[in-house]
């Protein structure tokens, strides 16, 4: 309540009396906050108009006010009017520095952003991104944060021709500092050499019979992948390069290969981290501007030693040298009950909170020496099959639960899917099994998008013998029709071509009817 008011209302009595009051208060000072020795000469004024005019209804009462707010002020009002403190002329801090030197380097498939540190101030890191969408159907991306002592990323697999904005942000507790660029992908355009002038040649008008142009036997490539598809399409193939190039020009009718899928050794770390053994599984032509690796990784050594973050580090540099962008399936088919088999990483109810721990330890390593990497969360389709992990609802099972505990550094979310277990038949039975159920097609994508990652299928195929369909080219068909009507959903597929008796799922020299339906499915696209 302001002082005007508390003069105001101490005087009670009569609304005449009150505004005399009042008025001669705001005759004799400032009417918003007057000091005591104005509160008080505005009553001794306003006392003196009572008695100056003897008489007046509510004369009593009003002295009595005068007197009684007389005692207010002496108590409660300030002697004298608080000092004007006037803050000393200080320079404001500057706010949080943006980074120094931006520059963002266009060539083919790739921009090079690099920067400086803000001169006097130490950033704790860098984060940086893109806009606009790469040649694996991956749209805008940021990174998380990294070391301080960066100054340079590439941005690679772009889209030639494609403009992106790419930034940089110098990493405050106060908050962020980013600085933007705008550059077109590809090879800048150089100045064209000057024109000589030649003299025309004259030709001599003939009739000239109609030429027949060849049949184009290689589809044209769109955007930027080799394949021309309109999402990620690639292979294993053994690890064998002359198989790759075989299905290739055999199974895909020419089509070129999006990805390859190769596995580290999983003997020991010192044999898991040899480029020269998974790199060797490449075709000789494998080019990163256009092509993602694929590796599988496991935490688990059979020497019964778990990868470290440091290990994970080096792995992940050793990564960067053959595919900056590469994508790491960590410890594929996790809920699988394979004891010591595929990948000795299995998860269990028992493990659950190491095998969590773990992962993100392997995947921050990886990502903290080579950022483009992208991390596959891949389990087996359908319910879990590892001790105490198949439980009710299934949403509980371990496999889900850990992927919440892990999502944060993961990108993609995909299954491994064959043609076993009600394998697709000839009239179509068997596909609503593959189509519908938990961690099945639908499902599995679905949830992928709801948790804000690509969907993949890291493996698929077909499966000779046992519970498998055998040379099915019905399964083949519908996967692959699949995969057009939501390729905008994925980052990838890769057909597992395996000619070794367990299953059989090759196309090039085993299962003619599916290798014919493959072809004619890819080269229809």
């Amino acid at each position: 309540m302001e002082r005007k008011q508390i003069l105001w209302t101490g005087v009670g009595g009569l609304a005449a009396v009150s505004l005399l009051l009042s008025t001669a208060l705001v005759a004799q000072g400032d009417s918003v906050n007057p000091t005591r020795a104005e509160a008080l000469a505005g009553v001794t004024a306003a006392k003196t108009y009572v008695q100056q005019h003897p008489g007046d209804t509510g004369e009593a009462e009003a002295l009595a006010g005068a007197d009684s707010l007389n005692s207010y002020i002496n108590g409660h009002i300030d002697p004298t009017p608080p000092p004007t403190t006037v803050p000393p002329t200080t320079t404001a801090p500057a706010a949080s520095p943006l980074p120094a030197n931006v520059t963002a380097v266009p060539a083919a498939n790739k921009i090079t952003l690099s920067w400086s540190a803000p001169t006097g101030y130490s950033p704790t890191g860098y984060i940086y991104g893109r806009s606009g969408t790469d040649n694996t159907g991956t749209g805008p991306w940021t990174s998380t944060a990294q070391s301080s002592a960066l100054r340079s990323v590439v941005l690679d697999k772009l889209i030639d021709g494609q403009t992106y904005t790419v930034f940089v942000e110098a990493v405050y507790a106060s908050g962020n500092q980013r600085v933007s660029r705008t550059v077109v992908a590809g090879v800048p355009a150089t100045t064209a050499p000057p024109t000589t002038t030649v003299p025309p040649t004259v030709i001599p008008t003939t009739t000239a019979a109609p030429t027949t142009a060849p049949p184009t036997t290689t589809p044209p490539v769109t955007g930027n992948r080799p394949s021309g598809l309109a999402w990620s399409s690639g292979v294993w193939s053994n690890g064998d390069r002359t198989m790759v190039s075989r299905f290739k020009t055999e199974v895909r009718g020419g089509r070129g290969l999006d990805n390859l899928l190769v596995y580290t050794w999983r003997n020991n770390f010192a044999n898991q981290n040899l480029p020269s053994q998974w790199k060797a599984e490449l075709p000789a032509d494998f080019n990163p501007a256009t092509q993602d690796l694929v590796l599988g990784v496991t935490t688990w050594m059979a020497d019964g030693t778990y990868l470290t973050n440091a290990q994970a580090k080096t792995l992940g540099t050793s990564v960067c040298g053959v595919d900056s962008n590469a994508i790491v399936r960590l410890d594929w088919e996790m809920n699988l009950d394979d004891g010591a088999g595929d990948n000795g990483a299995e998860l269990t109810s028992s493990n659950f909170s190491a095998w969590t721990a773990r992962f993100n330890t392997v995947a921050l390593g990886l990502k903290s020496t080579c950022p483009g990497i992208r991390i596959d969360y891949n389990p087996n389709h359908g319910a879990d099959q590892t001790p105490g992990c198949n439980t009710s609802p299934v949403s509980t099972q371990c496999s889900r639960r850990a992927f919440q505990a892990v999502k944060a550094n993961v990108d993609i979310f995909g299954i491994d899917r064959y043609d076993s277990y009600n394998p697709v038949t000839a009239s179509g039975s068997g596909w609503s099994s593959h189509l519908s159920g938990f961690n099945e097609l639908d499902e599995s994508r679905t949830y992928a998008l709801a948790n804000g990652k690509k969907w993949s299928v890291p493996e698929w195929g077909l499966w000779t013998g046992g519970p498998g369909g055998n040379d099915d080219p019905e399964y083949i068909k519908r996967y692959i029709a699949y995969f057009v009507a939501h390729s905008g959903d994925m980052a990838y597929e890769t057909y597992f071509n395996e000619p070794n008796p367990y299953i059989i799922s090759d196309l090039v020299d085993h299962n003619p009817n599916s290798r014919a339906q493959y072809k004619a499915s890819i080269l229809a696209q």
